[in-house]
């Protein structure tokens, strides 16, 4: 008989012990098969350069970040590494003429900025990742560089050697 009258299983292992077992080593070989299925495992870091551009930053605070400035991901805390590059141009927004026409003009006080920022990440099939956070061409997020915070978009991400 499969189960004796004591609940035993062939009369030698109680039921619910060997169900305990048997999910105990199912769980252990699922987490052994994510980790040794996944690419990351393989993958190494490498240098990137990413491209933050702000169409709009009001002058004082484009004026505060500066070349070396640490920058990171003020939200999910990743750092990135230091600005190695910072251009500065006319503040772009869009505003009605007279005629109700939408405009491209400039505002006063305000610029646009690109930051060029040097960060180690690996390379994925959504994006890089940096400190386990997916950062892609597009995504928007809160930066802390130097002593200012800025609301910024991700316009470039390339690998350092790459044109």
């Amino acid at each position: 008989m499969l189960i004796d009258e004591k609940g035993r299983l062939f009369g030698k292992i109680n039921v619910v012990d060997f169900i305990v077992v048997a999910v105990i080593i199912l769980a252990i070989a699922g987490v052994g098969y994510k980790v040794l299925s996944s690419s990351m495992l393989f993958k190494k870091a490498e240098m990137l350069e990413i491209v933050f551009y702000n169409e709009d930053l009001m002058q004082q605070i484009a004026d505060s970040i500066k070349e070396g400035d640490k920058v990171k991901d003020s939200v999910k805390n990743t750092v990135f590494g230091e600005v190695v590059k910072k251009e500065v141009d006319k503040s772009i927004v869009f505003a009605s003429n007279d005629k109700g026409e939408l405009v491209q003009t400039t505002r006063p006080g305000y610029v646009s900025m690109k930051l060029y920022v040097q960060a180690e990440g690996v390379y994925t099939d959504t994006g890089y990742l940096i400190n386990d956070t997916d950062y892609y061409v597009g995504r928007s997020l809160e930066l802390r560089a130097g002593t200012s915070v800025i609301w910024t978009r991700i316009v470039d991400i390339r690998r350092l050697g790459e044109e």
